[in-house]
């Protein structure tokens, strides 16, 4: 009743807009009311509550859909709202969750991808071979899907710790088809007339590669398998990603990448690269095949028209 005195004999709305200023200030004062927020004897914002239908812990689609509804509503109201107060916002700690997973999200999405994009630049630049620089992505987004795959199977949801393995160990998954992609290039010929098969190429690949990389794979996952022991839990998530990871690279090099450059592979990689670099810089298009023999020389030869094996 002590603050009617400044409402005109008001009591409820709606009131005289002259009156509201004053009266809304000095009843938020009688009743310590800290929602109203006023400058000179004029209201500047006023924060008004309401309850979500659902827990802040639900589902990242529930709760989307929940923020949805509030914002629509925000949004149709704030359309027929008078000039002065057609600016309301929302905000809830369940939207600064929401909004945190959908960051962690596009983190681990973007690491995917800078992976991927880079570890293409890395192959196309040491292989000038388009065709292997493809099979290198086909590899890697196996990987990654199928490391992915493998969580959620086990029931793994993506929160900070997960966020933050994803994003480091998805490098991880392009080393071992990146190490059996330089060997399938640097593959020796037996004379220097002769370009390698795919075929001689894929078997150099896996005989000289092969056995290192399945040594780093055993000596990575040794060191995964002690940290799963660990009683911090950051330690033992990273430990079980590291082992999907470092299975399903090596299942990703020795099976989809190895039978993907036998089937396909180039019997001279730079060839098409270097044909077009020719044209390009008025060379007539002759083509210098690069060959490695058994006795380490290096020999360059021009062979424009060399026929794909």
């Amino acid at each position: 009743a002590e603050s009617y005195s400044f409402c005109n004999d008001a009591d409820s709305l709606p009131m005289a807009q002259e009156d509201f200023d004053a009266c809304i200030i000095a009843w938020s004062q009688t009743v310590g009311n800290k929602d109203v927020l006023q400058n000179g004897g004029k209201v500047k914002t006023m924060k008004f509550s309401s309850r979500a239908s659902i827990r802040y812990d639900a589902a990242y689609e529930v709760t989307g859909a929940e923020w949805r509804k509030f914002e629509d509503w925000i949004i149709n109201e704030k359309g027929s709202a008078p000039e002065g107060v057609n600016h309301p916002f929302q905000t809830s700690v369940m939207w600064l969750w929401y909004d945190t997973n959908t960051q962690m999200i596009s983190t681990a999405i973007g690491a995917a991808g800078i992976t991927i994009g880079f570890s293409a630049i890395v192959v196309l630049a040491a292989s000038r071979s388009f065709l292997l620089t493809l099979f290198t992505g086909i590899c890697i987004l196996y990987v990654l899907a199928a490391t992915t795959a493998v969580l959620v199977a086990i029931g793994w949801d993506l929160g900070f710790i997960e966020s933050i393995c994803y994003a480091i160990l998805v490098g991880l998954s392009c080393d071992f088809i990146i190490h059996f992609g330089h060997a399938y290039i640097n593959c020796p010929s037996s004379s220097s007339k002769e370009i390698p098969s795919r075929h001689d190429r894929t078997k150099y690949a896996v005989t000289h590669m092969g056995p290192s990389i399945l040594a780093a794979a055993a000596t990575t996952m040794s060191a995964a398998v002690v940290m799963l022991f660990c009683e911090i839990v950051f330690f033992t998530k990273f430990a079980t990603i590291l082992l999907v990871t470092i299975l399903q690279a090596t299942i990703g090099s020795f099976v989809v990448y190895i039978v993907l450059v036998d089937s396909f592979g180039p019997s001279d990689p730079t060839k098409f690269v270097n044909g077009l670099v020719g044209k390009l810089s008025g060379n007539g298009g002759d083509n210098p095949v690069v060959k490695a023999t058994e006795d380490g020389t290096v020999t360059t030869d021009k062979k424009s028209n060399m026929p794909m094996q």
